[in-house]
């Protein structure tokens, strides 16, 4: 994806309803976020594709109306049309009681969300900015870098590392540094375009 796009651009191209490679490049840049909130809704995997495709379409419908309010994001509409299309989904299958309750327990009557529910969305933004982030910074180090890095998230110590790669522990504490402060770097860029 070219990131060089700020999220508002990648709004008005995708308005046009007829730019493929900017809808390609919505979807890749917040599939799996609508996913990961969908399951985390207590949907099944088989009725999260259902309802995952459902909320594409309907984002694909609704986008030309898209108007970002003052002191809104993107990503909150973005969370409200998902969270409607599972609302909707619970409301067809009625005779599901549990996933009914379970529902319930995440929105309030009235259709406020609740605290849950924002943590479900705020838990998912974070894992998927961090994701996101690091996927894009891998591509720019080379040789032991991000093994270290992966090593070092897996918990293993320094020296254990520094054993395994053959290198000095000096470098195990530079380059896990490197990848931190360029994850961090991508975590914000990643922040300010997609909102």
């Amino acid at each position: 994806m070219d990131y060089g796009h700020t999220r508002q651009t990648l709004i008005a191209r995708i308005r046009n309803q007829n730019d493929d490679i900017a809808w390609e490049e919505f979807v890749e840049s917040y599939d799996l976020y609508i996913y990961a909130i969908i399951r985390r809704m207590g949907v099944s995997a088989e009725d999260s594709k259902d309802i995952h495709q459902d909320v594409l379409l309907k984002i694909w419908n609704k986008l030309a109306d898209y108007k970002q309010q003052k002191n809104t994001r993107f990503r909150g509409w973005l969370s409200t049309v998902t969270m409607n299309a599972v609302r909707t989904f619970f409301r067809s299958h009625t005779n599901e009681s549990k996933r009914i309750q379970k529902l319930e327990s995440y929105l309030e009557v009235d259709g406020t969300p609740k605290s849950e529910f924002e943590k479900i969305v705020n838990e998912e933004w974070e894992s998927f900015l961090t994701n996101k982030a690091l996927e894009n910074v891998e591509e720019a180090f080379k040789g032991k870098s991000m093994d270290v890095f992966h090593k070092s998230l897996a918990g293993q110590s320094v020296e254990k590392i520094s054993q395994e790669l053959q290198i000095e522990e000096s470098s195990v504490y530079q380059l896990r540094a490197r990848v931190k402060k360029s994850i961090t770097k991508e975590i914000s860029r990643l922040r300010e375009e997609l909102g």
